[in-house]
């Protein structure tokens, strides 16, 4: 295995998971190895999965739905029907359990097989629908199949909107997430270029939409490893949304995060524990809103990461143990990034020689893991 690094990139959303059980099994019997150190565990959430909403969010279409449902009436049930489906799947998708969203998937199918049949395959609601399904297969990691309805949903409005319309701007957008999850870096930077050449033609180069295509950029040069091309797009984005919102906004304060991990992998700690800081206590005052208060616990991982680089353990401890009262508050004690916590725990303990300390969080990492495929069988049946 290799040594902890606090700035390395958070893996994507489907790397590691079916070895988790593996490796959990593999600490617990390296334990008192001076050698055995945890994978990458520096950045427990994924901004670039986090920020598919800008671009990717089936909320840009629930006014259109309302207005849509209301009129239905008249046009038949086949229109009425859709929609009907379209309203329950954006219903389970907001319940966040993987079988709900599951359904929806289903239904949003269903609601795009009726379009295709009432309006044929080039009708911009019909775009719609595969974009929408598209949203909630990236959800569920199914990557490819989102890709492929990203890129109907493309051709779709290009068709009905010509090369320089907004719409067309979010399914690029939709497009270079999808190719960023699949660790196509080069074409998910292609995708975010075309995007950010529409939104600043049609809002100019300082709206909010602009950020959104910037920061996935960034995200997308620092998975490889260009750090100072990702830094500058983290500035960039900074700038504007210090333009229009509050210095205390999340948005802001993803900014400030972002930006030190690339401080954090260059080395210069004093920067990213700052950014860190600023991150985090904006992200408490915030806790009335999802998932601010899963988004202190990875800065505050963050900062242990950076801690641990110094060798100071004791810190690192602490704000471990934040993080992971912060995650089991949350998700219940049962949930795989209370696992990642444990296992952060348990390699500093580690390094700090406390061995019998170590393998104790290792075993309750080992227990959830346990509970996760589990659960992840029974739901197969």
């Amino acid at each position: 295995m290799t040594g902890f690094n606090s700035s390395m990139p958070s893996p994507g959303p489907s790397s590691l998971t079916q070895s988790l059980l593996l490796f959990t099994l593999m600490a617990v019997a390296s334990a008192f190895s001076p050698q055995a150190a945890p994978r990458d565990i520096s950045v427990l959430a994924n901004p670039c999965l986090l920020r598919l909403a800008p671009h990717g969010s089936s909320k840009r279409f629930l006014p259109m739905r309302r207005a849509k449902m209301m009129m239905a009436l008249s046009d038949g049930s086949d229109a009425l029907q859709a929609d009907t489906y379209d309203g329950i799947a954006f219903g389970y998708m907001a319940k966040l359990s993987p079988d709900k969203i599951e359904e929806a998937l289903d239904l949003l199918k269903r609601s795009l097989a009726i379009r295709l049949k009432v309006h044929g395959p080039d009708h911009p609601d019909v775009a719609n629908s595969h974009f929408e399904v598209a949203i909630v297969c990236s959800r569920l990691e199914k990557f490819q199949e989102a890709l492929e309805e990203y890129t109907k949903c493309l051709a779709i409005r290009i068709k009905a909107h010509g090369l320089d319309h907004p719409d067309v701007a979010y399914a690029y957008d939709g497009i270079a997430d999808m190719h960023y999850f699949l660790s196509k870096y080069d074409e998910a930077l292609e995708e975010y270029k075309k995007s950010v050449a529409i939104k600043i033609k049609e809002h100019g180069p300082d709206h909010p939409f602009v950020v959104a295509s910037y920061e996935p950029m960034a995200h997308t040069y620092y998975a490889q490893g260009k750090c100072k091309e990702a830094l500058a797009l983290y500035q960039k984005a900074l700038a504007i949304q210090m333009n229009v919102d509050e210095p205390d906004d999340v948005a802001v304060a993803l900014s400030h995060f972002d930006m030190a991990k690339v401080h954090a992998s260059k080395g210069r700690h004093t920067q990213a524990l700052q950014l860190y800081q600023k991150s985090v206590d904006t992200f408490l005052l915030n806790l009335a809103e999802e998932p601010n208060h899963t988004l202190a616990a990875s800065a505050y991982d963050g900062m242990a990461g950076v801690f641990v680089t110094q060798g100071r353990y004791a810190g690192a401890l602490d704000l471990l143990k934040k993080s992971l009262s912060i995650r089991i508050e949350a998700h219940g004690p049962d949930h795989p990034d209370v696992a990642d916590s444990y296992d952060f725990i348990a390699y500093v303990y580690k390094q700090m020689g406390k061995r019998e300390e170590a393998l104790g969080n290792l075993m309750f990492t080992l227990k959830v893991r346990w509970f996760e495929k589990k659960a992840e069988a029974i739901r197969a049946k």
